[in-house]
């Protein structure tokens, strides 16, 4: 098989900042003006890391060797979330393919501009937030595997009990039963009453979706509180399909429906999808769990009734 070129666009940055607590950079990477009726079209996004102001992203956004040099780059910087308009959005930078690739690898320093002018992040001391944007070419022998990344997340719970800790299994329907796929790692709901798990990625070998494909496969997302070793709760469940969950719009709530546990903790919850996105060999789905109501205990209740501690 013949080598497929590519150029591979890398995009860390220094001084991002997305809020008084923490921020969590994601990336999205666009050419400038190209699709229908003059707007951006989105060429990749990075992974969302954790908790950092100097992103070094793993992922690179990969193009065809045969863009156009001129074709205008832009790279959108978020916290948390792909969100333009809001206050997700930590600011962009932009520059013309061919000035990255005229320099073969090395880095060219872009300004992170804010959507209301200046320079993005910082803080205090005048601090511009840079974007460190590099292309190079790659070759590869034989394509990609195609893959699955999941993003779950919960906001603004209104819990107010103690330390507790969630996880998440994945299952696929097979012949009239659920075949658990994968599960996630343990996170814990903050005193900020959000909970944030990284991102589950899976080939379609692990799924056991080779072959088969995701358009018409339903999956089940059964979310628990961890109480101990061997232990654990049902929270709810969603219950989808990639393709519903693909045609959503960003942001949209009530695509899919979350169903509590009858005698679990939780009263009721709504479903945002965040976003849904197929490119190249990589389906990317975000979630977010919102307007979440918990069955407060006794205890949890008289303490939901005492004011808030200093710095809350």
């Amino acid at each position: 098989m013949s080598a497929w070129h590519q150029v591979e666009i890398k995009v860390p940055a220094r001084g991002l900042r997305g809020s008084i607590v923490r921020t969590d950079p994601i990336a999205v990477v666009s050419s400038v003006g190209t699709a229908a009726g003059g707007g951006d079209t989105e060429l990749g996004r990075t992974e969302r890391l954790a908790n950092t102001t100097h992103p070094a992203w793993v992922t690179g956004v990969r193009l065809p060797a045969a863009t156009p040099g001129g074709t205008p780059l832009r790279v959108d910087f978020y916290h948390k979330e792909v969100a333009p308009g809001t206050s997700a959005h930590l600011g962009y930078a932009s520059a013309p393919l061919e000035a990255l690739t005229a320099v073969d690898g090395a880095q060219v320093s872009a300004v992170i501009v804010r959507g209301g002018g200046g320079g993005g992040g910082g803080g205090g001391g005048g601090t511009k937030a840079v974007a460190h944007l590099s292309a190079s070419d790659v070759y590869q022998q034989m394509r990609e595997p195609r893959t699955f990344e999941l993003d779950l997340e919960l906001a603004e719970t209104v819990f107010y009990g103690g330390k507790t800790q969630l996880f998440y299994t994945l299952s696929r329907a097979a012949a009239g039963h659920w075949v658990r796929v994968a599960q996630s790692e343990r996170t814990r709901l903050s005193e900020f009453r959000w909970g944030q798990f990284d991102t589950l990625k899976r080939s379609f070998d692990e799924l056991g979706l080779a072959g088969i494909g995701l358009d018409g496969t339903t999956l089940l997302l059964q979310l628990y509180r961890y109480k101990g070793i061997g232990s654990h709760r049902l929270v709810g469940h969603v219950d989808f399909s990639v393709e519903q969950l693909l045609k959503a719009r960003p942001g949209e709530v009530g695509a899919v429906t979350f169903t509590p546990n009858p005698r679990g903790e939780v009263l009721s919850a709504d479903v945002a999808v965040m976003h849904g996105t197929e490119y190249r060999n990589v389906v990317k789905l975000s979630l977010k769990l919102v307007n979440v109501s918990w069955r407060l205990k006794a205890a949890e209740a008289a303490a939901a009734l005492q004011p808030p501690s200093q710095g809350r």
